[in-house]
């Protein structure tokens, strides 16, 4: 019975890694590959049962019926362009240590066949010296969902790079907080989460937080109803601080950037000039000063007046500097 259920499994292994539609394997090289590859010497008949095995299962397996060649495996738990598009984007993400990086593309790459995946580890890409340097990070997560399910709060250790660009703690004092959820947001993972000393929600980069510890003997609990992406929709590029309306007029070539920014469910009217568009968003002070101060050339904050006032200051300053 062992025998039978590694047979299964070896086969599998093989549809796997060896073949697509591209490289349909002949009856005669699946043999040879089980020898080869697991020592297992079969009859065409016990292939044939095998492979119907697994069909009926509900593995997607061509075979000669279908191709006029032999087999391959034609769905997979990734298609090609999705693996292509998550190893990429591992690869690019300056949150996940280069070496994790590294393990979890391959663990993506292990569910195709061995061309896609080859193909994948031969090209060429420049290192990304974006990397954090933070091996906890994945650790950090599984303690962070952990607390979060027990509705348990936890301290850890905040830090921040010094001008040797080390990770140094940020204060003497760990901070402790009640874990609520984890989000991405302008390609940083982030813990959100109440504060029990400033009675307020916090956020903090995950893959700057390390020796985090579970307090199992306290718990909270959080009466309202917390959704954590309206939250992080308008704490633009996660500035905290109290939420303002906001009223701008734009030049029509950056809509498409409004729209990214804030959302399709941002007001947009457009003016007589058809040049021009109002648009009125919800976000933090600080980070529609620091979005508007990126599109001075295109943007004017009409409302409210004490944000065009800071923004007055603001480039006053810079102009004496470069004067």
């Amino acid at each position: 019975m062992e025998e039978k259920k590694s047979l299964v499994l070896a086969l599998l292994d093989i549809l796997i890694h060896e073949s697509d539609e591209n490289h349909i394997l002949r009856k005669e090289e699946i043999l040879k590959l089980l020898e080869i590859k697991y020592s297992m010497n079969i009859e065409r008949r016990t292939l044939y049962s095998n492979i119907k095995l697994l069909q009926n299962f509900g593995y997607d397996i061509s075979d000669y019926k279908d191709n006029g060649i032999g087999y391959y495996l034609i769905d997979r738990q990734f298609e090609r362009s999705e693996i292509n598009l998550l190893c990429h984007s591992i690869h690019s993400s300056h949150i996940i240590p280069d070496s994790l990086s590294k393990d979890l593309i391959n663990k993506l790459l292990s569910t195709q066949n061995k061309y896609v995946a080859n193909d994948f580890k031969n090209r060429v890409y420049a290192k990304n010296y974006r990397k954090s340097q933070n091996k906890q990070f994945f650790l950090n997560i599984d303690l962070l969902l952990e607390a979060i399910q027990a509705r348990k709060p936890i301290n850890f250790i905040y830090t921040k790079y010094n001008h040797k660009k080390e990770r140094i703690p940020r204060r003497e004092k760990q901070y402790e907080v009640s874990p609520y959820d984890i989000v991405y947001a302008n390609g940083c993972c982030y813990l959100i989460s109440f504060n029990e000393k400033y009675k307020n929600l916090s956020h903090y980069r995950v893959d700057k937080m390390k020796d985090i510890i579970i307090e199992k003997e306290k718990s909270f609990f959080y009466e309202e109803e917390f959704n954590s992406y309206e939250y992080i929709t308008s704490k633009l590029y996660m500035y905290s601080g109290n939420e303002v309306n906001v009223l701008l007029r734009c030049n029509n070539t950056i809509l498409d950037d409004v729209i990214d920014t804030f959302g399709t469910n941002t007001f947009i009217k457009e003016e007589k000039d058809k040049n021009t568009f109002i648009a009125k968003i919800t976000s933090s002070k600080e980070g529609i000063i620091y979005w508007s101060l990126q599109y001075l050339k295109y943007c004017t904050v009409l409302e409210p007046a004490e944000i065009k006032t800071e923004i007055k200051s603001i480039l006053k300053s810079a102009i004496k500097k470069y004067d």
